[in-house]
């Protein structure tokens, strides 16, 4: 029997109509439509009102924010074919992944319409509106003029400040409207920029027992530290969890040195330095997870063995959290260099109450893929997944790794002691909500090349150096919540008073006789921007919901020109990430 006879299927008949399409001009296209819509003739070119639907949706990706809004604007015609519900849908998935997904599960009854119009308006008051009010905050401790203990008293005249010093302190940690920083060895700050509320977190009675405390991650509800000994080298196994609301402790004991912990609500993963993951969360304690079957092993002609996973923690089903990895295709050993055309694959697993339920995995698209290798992603591939939370509708970042830059010191074997640095590898993500993968093009982002952070640290704790940091792309400088790191120009003569950077640089004028090399990390999420400094931090309030006072400008400073600090180190703006040899 031949093949004709037995029919043929759609998708061929589909790819025949689409070789015919192809070979059609404008005009005949036309004239097709003319035929279908039963012979009502259409005379010149199609307006937007004409053309369906899911046409428009291809539009809407090509575009931004801005233009949509301002195609909108045209006419009630636009406007109307605009915001058709395919159109609604083919915006939130592209621009707001996961968007309509978590409202669905979470059974909000809010139309896609209204979701997607609140979303695109907050997005658009990020990107062009000025903040509904501007606060700096001098790092001060005690009797902070802005924060507030419950019963402390009234504010007294400014008595001191952070300074900078040649050896900067801990950097500081934020999370929902909460920011935490340690005033000293023996106490952590934790400031609520919502209430202005502050609460401490003393470290005394664990000091007196021998444990240095170091801040590893924070979540709204916790603080992780890690808990150093003496003699004990770098290898730390022990960790102690604050609860900030409950105001009690409690110690995790891993089976392996602390490398890496993932923060989530009242949640936290675990990875030692063999690669153990332990789930831990302040209700129901810890359980080792098996993450050496199958599911998350690298297919033959892939390699990663010397790779770190990441870990998502679902903020709505306790039991539920993902392992994602990144896997590079094997190097031929006939092709030298870095001409080798590479592949990434990743890779995405699904564990519920323990066990490994499903595995999503995807290529990285040529056009999502940095095209500046390091000699660590092509000779060793050694990547850490940090997995940075993109946004409040479940997207996380997969793009965005940490990796050694490729150096030896001495006798020191490759891996000890090398520098690390965090850099996007690719513009890609996963949506926890739609559990699928999202890729975008990679379009840098402009400003240097490099954010050099000095002087270099090193912490044992955290088992790296880290003394630079790659800029973000333009699509993870969308997303508030991912950090980033600027170094200010503190000569600039020409400041611009609607550029976050250059209003800090004024109020730093106001506070330091002589402004050095300053760099600033960036950190918040949809209500808040807060910029880290070594004397304070600028926030800036995107939402009602604040009592942060709101200043004048840099001349509400005067008179706190390099007052006397009682503070040991200064905040330091930026983040040393642990790197696994």
């Amino acid at each position: 029997m031949d093949s004709a006879s037995k029919g043929s299927s759609p998708g061929v008949g589909r790819s025949n109509i689409d070789a015919f399409l192809a070979t059609l001009s404008p005009w005949d296209l036309l004239y097709l439509r003319g035929k279908f819509r039963s012979g009502i003739p259409i005379t010149g070119l199609a307006g937007l009102p004409d053309l369906p639907a899911e046409i428009i949706s291809l539009i809407v990706i090509e575009l931004t924010l801005d233009d949509i809004v301002n195609c909108r604007l045209v006419s009630r015609d636009w406007y109307s074919s605009w915001t058709q519900g395919a159109v609604i849908t083919a915006l939130s998935h592209f621009f707001f992944p996961g968007l309509i997904e978590k409202h669905k599960q979470l059974s909000n009854l809010q139309s896609p319409h209204g979701l997607v119009q609140a979303s695109v308006a907050n997005a658009l008051r990020r990107r062009h509106a000025r903040p509904s009010r501007t606060s700096f905050i001098l790092w001060r401790e005690p009797r902070c003029p802005v924060f507030r203990r419950p019963g402390e008293e009234a504010e007294e005249p400014l008595d001191c400040h952070r300074l900078s010093f040649d050896v900067p302190g801990p950097t500081a940690f934020y999370d929902r409207g909460r920011l935490a920083w340690q005033a000293d060895k023996l106490k952590i700050v934790v400031d609520d920029l919502r209430t202005c509320e502050r609460h401490d977190c003393s470290l005394t009675e664990m000091h007196l027992h021998g444990q240095e405390l170091a801040l590893q991650g924070m979540s709204r509800e916790l603080l992780v530290f890690i808990a150093k000994r003496v003699g004990a080298g770098s290898n730390y196994n022990t960790m102690q969890i604050w609860h900030t609301d409950l105001k009690d402790w409690r110690r995790v004991t891993l089976p392996g040195p602390f490398a890496r912990c993932y923060v989530q609500g009242e949640r936290v993963a675990f990875f030692t330095r063999q690669r153990l993951l332990v789930a831990w969360s302040w209700r129901g304690g810890a359980s080792e997870i098996d993450i050496s079957g199958e599911m998350n092993q690298p297919p033959e002609d892939y390699e990663g063995r010397r790779s770190f996973p990441g870990v998502i923690l679902h903020p709505e089903k306790p039991d539920t959290l993902y392992v994602a990895s990144i896997f590079r295709s094997k190097l031929n050993p006939g092709i030298t260099g870095q001409s080798q055309k590479l592949r990434f694959l990743m890779s995405v697993v699904r564990y519920e109450d323990g066990k490994p339920t499903e595995r999503w995995q995807e290529l990285i698209q040529e056009d999502s893929l940095t095209d500046s290798f390091f000699n660590s992603l092509h000779k060793f591939f050694r990547v850490v997944l940090l997995c940075p939370k993109m946004g409040p509708n479940g997207l996380y970042n997969l793009g965005t790794v940490l990796t050694a830059i490729d150096v030896t010191y001495g006798e020191a074997r490759l891996g000890e002691l090398d520098l690390a640095q965090v850099v996007e590898l690719a513009t890609t993500a996963f949506s926890i909500y739609k559990e699928s993968f999202i890729q975008r093009r990679f379009v840098e982002s402009a400003g240097d090349s490099t954010t050099y952070c000095l002087p270099m640290q090193y912490e044992p704790s955290l088992y790296g150096l880290c003394d630079r940091e790659e800029p973000l792309t333009t699509w993870s400088e969308e997303h508030a919540s991912i950090p980033r790191w600027v170094e200010l120009d503190t000569d600039g003569q020409r400041l611009d008073a609607d550029k976050a950077e250059d209003v800090l640089v004024l109020y730093l004028r106001e506070v330091k006789c002589g402004l050095e090399q300053e760099l600033c990390l960036i950190v918040g999420d949809e209500d808040f921007q807060i910029h880290v400094t070594s004397v304070g931090i600028l926030v800036w309030s995107f939402t009602e919901g604040t009592r942060l006072p709101a200043m004048d400008g840099p001349e509400s400073l005067r008179g706190a020109k390099n007052e006397p600090s009682t503070l040991d180190t200064p905040v330091r703006p930026i983040h040393l990430l642990p790197f696994m040899g």
